[in-house]
């Protein structure tokens, strides 16, 4: 069966929610009020989501009428079902000055709980919040490298290109209002953090691995990375071989962990996280000397603009 017109705005827009909806439970798990709340919350919208795009799917979406969504803010009522889900996160979310380390790597392996030994909930078991690059960021990469002109486009793609980036900002727009955080970076900053280290004619997922990581460190947003990957997986290498000239000269903590199907060694992570918590600590120490009442602030991305000093060396 051809799919209707619409149908790829409207999965597209799916895609996006559910990635927003995955980054909220992860910012807010590690310190909410009561314990599971932030599970519950987040099952019952990726339910909902999942419905909801089903029963718009039936709908057989034309060309029009998708555009008209994007273009009004409705996005097929998901963005309604984003504001609620916000309001619910924010409602349950503590205050306390959690360590935060970004996930990154290798798409499957990195987004697939089993195939990374569950590493999200055994960081998070060990006091670390966890930034988790989106699966979307793929789908923006590969816009991205059609407007940069590395790929034909018309007028329909540009098109498709501007309806795309507008759902992008549609969705974080509603979570940063909601909770005062912003989840999405966007592609081309991570294009530009990697830049200093990988020439702009590679493509690939050692790009974005680089790029996400060292954007989110520029930004204060995390105090470490995991660099997941596939026993000798080319991009997870070449990413590894830059994160180590990134971290000698950032004094970044960076762990790259090649899995093979074996359990991760505990001790590795142990030492890792042991690493993360003693440099937040200093961090923290020298943000409420420098200035007590902005670290008062328990969302690192809080404002636009607002940065933390970067994180140093123990």
């Amino acid at each position: 069966m051809i799919p209707p017109p619409g149908f790829a705005g409207l999965v597209f827009s799916g895609v996006v929610a559910s990635d927003l909806l995955l980054a909220a439970l992860l910012e807010v798990r590690p310190e909410e009020s009561c314990g599971g709340s932030a599970d519950v919350i987040y099952r019952r919208f990726l339910c909902e989501l999942l419905a909801l795009v089903r029963r718009e799917a039936e709908k057989r979406p034309s060309g029009a009428n998708t555009v008209w969504q994007i273009s009004s803010g409705r996005l097929f009522g998901i963005a309604d079902l984003l504001r609620a889900a916000a309001r619910e996160f924010a409602g349950v979310r503590g205050r306390t000055d959690t360590p935060t380390v970004a996930v990154v790597g290798e798409i499957y392996v990195r987004l697939n709980p089993f195939a990374n030994d569950f590493i999200v909930e055994k960081l998070q078991q060990r006091g670390i919040r966890v930034r988790l690059a989106p699966l979307s960021e793929w789908l923006e990469y590969a816009d991205c490298l059609g407007r940069m002109g590395y790929c034909r486009q018309g007028l329909a793609e540009r098109f498709r290109s501007t309806l795309q980036r507008r759902i992008i900002d549609l969705c974080s727009d509603i979570f940063a209002a909601g909770m005062g955080c912003r989840f999405h970076d966007s592609v081309t900053d991570s294009l530009e953090a990697a830049a200093e280290y990988l020439r702009r004619d590679l493509w690939g997922e050692a790009v974005l691995t680089l790029g996400y990581s060292i954007s989110e460190w520029q930004k204060n947003h995390i105090d470490g990375v995991i660099n997941l990957g596939p026993l000798e997986c080319m991009p997870t290498k070449i990413a590894e071989a830059q994160f180590f000239h990134f971290a000698e000269q950032c004094k970044a903590p960076v762990l790259t962990l090649p899995l093979d199907g074996e359990s991760l060694d505990p001790q590795s992570l142990d030492n890792f996280v042991f690493e993360i918590q003693t440099r937040h600590r200093h961090r923290s120490s020298e943000i409420h000397r420098s200035n007590p009442r902005r670290a008062e602030s328990t969302c690192k991305d809080a404002g636009a603009g607002d940065t933390l000093p970067a994180a140093s060396s123990a």
